[in-house]
């Protein structure tokens, strides 16, 4: 039992490491879907503010009459206005291109996530297992401290040491009754020596 405790002292250390991982790379994932949820919100702005600019330079070529590229109408009643504000086309591609750095690494960090999850679930699926085996049906892995561990393995330690030293008393009164039985078949056969020459005197 003391192996087996001792084992799963071990198992359960690994699923503390993993849970240190796990939330570690929860906390990675959490950044990355708030940076990736900021770049998003900065390219969906940076794009209205480019159509709205492209609107007004559009709009500044029309004239009444003529139709629109856009809709075809021939009436402009109310045109869009361009501003210096507007994002150009190139201001444009360059947060795009942050914005898919950003969901790119909120990907990545998904995956580690994952991984990590699955490392802990299946770290704590082997130590319920192996707690279960050890300690028996009512171990539960969430409710188990190392201190109770560290105290179920002394224990097993002293329950061990304690019948380790009655097995060697054990030895140790079958060595002395073998050795008492060897002396008394030596006295038995001297016995019976003298008896045999009494008999002859």
């Amino acid at each position: 039992r003391k192996t087996g405790l001792e084992a799963l002292a071990g198992f359960l250390k690994e699923r503390k490491n993993h849970l240190l991982k796990y939330n570690e790379a929860e906390k990675f994932y959490k950044e990355a879907e708030n940076n990736s949820l900021n770049f998003k919100r900065k390219y969906e702005e940076a794009f209205q503010s480019f159509i709205k600019g492209q609107a007004g330079i559009i709009a500044s070529a029309l004239t009444e009459g003529n139709p629109c590229p856009v809709c075809g109408s021939i009436s402009h009643p109310l045109k869009a206005e361009s501003s210096s504000l507007d994002v150009g086309e190139t201001e444009l591609q360059i947060i795009k291109e942050e914005n898919d750095k950003a969901e790119a690494h909120l990907k990545e960090m998904t995956e580690l996530m994952q991984k990590a999850e699955n490392r802990f679930s299946s770290s704590s699926d082997i130590a319920q297992h192996e707690g279960k085996k050890v300690i028996g049906e009512a171990f539960d892995i969430d409710n188990i401290s190392d201190t109770d561990l560290t105290q179920m393995i002394e224990n097993c330690k002293t329950e061990l040491e304690k019948h380790l030293e009655l097995e060697k008393k054990a030895v140790d009164a079958k060595e002395i009754s073998e050795t008492n039985e060897i002396e008394i078949n030596k006295l038995d056969e001297r016995l019976a020596e003298n008896l045999v020459q009494n008999e002859k005197e």
